[in-house]
């Protein structure tokens, strides 16, 4: 049997970015949410779901489609790949007006969680696929450089390939809106450059905040670490 590969989806053109209020760049993924009785424990057994469906997820997506429904232009910079997955997420960012500014994937495919949820909040999520990093060059770098200049908020996720938009807003003398969190992790997060490894996580027990991270020119930061934060944090989520 001889095995077809579909051709390779083209990347949409890059938005114009003149009128972005909020410039987002992070992760958009295509999740499985799976709805439990309880969370499972940390031994061999079989569990049923009560429920199971497919949704947009990715701190970056969360952030951008909510500003765009509070009425804010928001322009979202992302990894997308050229599978089925990508377009599920681009219909979903679409629909609600958020514009976004695709990077291709390293490896062609999107990045995707398994997200484990219970009645209390709880959840275990596992990241199955991740992008590494993505060259900060061409025209969909300049529609960024250009929306960053524009916007008067810049929110980065410490994610890897978003790490580009921090170092030009250190350049750029911008605040910086990230989350400040703690998470219980199997299997190290890299915070270098390069892909990450498949993880779990946990929100059990995590402190979870938005604060503002002043990054001016020639600062100093740990690779990945939002510099000197400034401003008010929200309350833990």
């Amino acid at each position: 049997m001889r095995r077809v590969t579909a051709a390779p989806r083209p990347h949409a053109a890059p938005p114009d970015p003149t009128g972005t209020e909020v410039l987002v760049a992070g992760p958009a993924s295509w999740n499985l949410l799976v709805r439990l009785d309880e969370l499972p424990a940390p031994t061999p057994h079989t569990v049923f779901a009560r429920s199971s469906h497919h949704a947009v997820g990715g701190t970056s997506a969360g952030k951008a489609l909510n500003l765009a429904r509070l009425g804010r232009t928001v322009l979202l910079r992302t990894v997308l790949g050229s599978d089925d997955e990508a377009e599920h997420v681009r219909s979903v960012l679409a629909r609600e007006g958020v514009r976004v500014v695709e990077e291709p994937s390293p490896d062609g495919r999107t990045e995707s969680h398994l997200n484990l949820l219970d009645d209390d909040g709880g959840r275990v999520s596992v990241y199955l696929r991740a992008p590494g990093e993505v060259p900060a060059v061409g025209a969909s770098w300049d529609v960024t450089t250009a929306a960053l200049d524009a916007a008067a908020a810049v929110v980065v996720d410490l994610a890897v390939p978003a790490l580009p938009v921090l170092d030009l807003a250190v350049a750029r003398g911008r605040d910086v809106w990230v989350d400040l969190c703690t998470t219980t992790t199997a299997g190290r997060r890299s915070t270098g450059r390069g892909s990450r490894p498949a993880r779990t996580s946990s929100s059990a027990g995590t402190g979870c905040r938005t604060g503002a991270a002043s990054c001016a020119p020639g600062s100093t930061r740990a690779r990945g670490s939002p510099c000197a934060r400034t401003g008010r944090a929200a309350p833990s989520r």
